[in-house]
């Protein structure tokens, strides 16, 4: 079985290939479509800054920008050092969109989530610290991302991975699940990823997690993410590619 894709959004060349020899990577613009209207990546992340460092989080997004990709290079690195600044951003360069580096979402997330526990696991004997300090989690959140209604995105989607595709999503909603009509609450851990039966003999990976799990799983799954792909997943996809699939990336800026 083969199926028509086309190349892109002005692009009215079609690439024909088999499903079943492809993988559909997916990113948070596939969930932005309406009825679904999840945010897209630096809108997420963004609203995780806050949360984590208040009315300051422009401030820290400005000076990422300002010493970006000094700052990248030096934790990559493992060596820190205090960056000579290579621009001059600030909360309004923020608000309109010029300073839109931000750090990577899955390490925002993880760090997040490591301080809400660390918060929540004190013993506090004075009940006024547990209203002042009590964080909750921050991944719930994320969790209202399973309560999104499919669109035309997902459906398409759905087609493809009955076919036989190998479907990968960064995303935390379910979107392509509830199109295909199964569970996502029953997601399984499958070459060392989250993934959720097509019901047909295939999955859906989520790489990042899935919205529907547990918040403390989730919690790490994403700080393990990011440090890279399981390397399990990683053996997956390299025999996918030796077998010559193909790979379409939907989603990404």
């Amino acid at each position: 079985m083969t199926t028509n894709i086309i190349l892109g959004k002005d692009d009215t060349t079609s690439l024909r290939i088999d499903p079943a020899k492809t993988i559909f990577w997916t990113g948070a613009g596939v969930s932005k479509e309406l009825p679904s209207g999840l945010p897209l990546g630096n809108k997420l992340t963004d609203a995780f800054l806050e949360s984590a460092l208040g009315p300051k989080w422009k401030d820290f997004v400005a000076l990422w920008n300002n010493n970006f990709p000094q700052i990248r290079d030096s934790v990559k690195n493992g060596k820190w050092y205090k960056p000579e600044p290579i621009g001059k951003f600030t909360a309004v360069d923020v608000d309109n969109g010029t300073a839109w580096e931000r750090p990577r979402l899955e390490y925002i997330i993880g760090e997040i989530d490591k301080l809400d526990k660390y918060f929540n696991a004190v013993n506090f004997t004075n009940p006024d610290n547990n209203r002042l300090f009590y964080r909750g989690s921050s991944l719930h959140a994320i969790s209202n991302f399973s309560f999104v209604e499919p669109n035309i995105y997902h459906y398409r989607l759905s087609d493809l991975s009955r076919a036989g595709a190998v479907m990968i999503t960064s995303n935390f909603d379910d979107g392509i699940e509830k199109a295909l009509g199964v569970d996502s609450n029953g997601a399984e851990t499958v070459y060392g990823t989250k993934a959720v039966s097509n019901g047909d003999g295939g999955y859906v990976f989520h790489f990042h997690g899935i919205a529907t799990d547990d918040t403390n799983n989730l919690g790490a799954t994403i700080y393990s993410i990011s440090k890279g792909l399981d390397e399990e997943f990683q053996g997956f996809l390299k025999e996918c590619f030796a077998g010559g699939f193909n790979i379409v990336f939907i989603g990404y800026s």
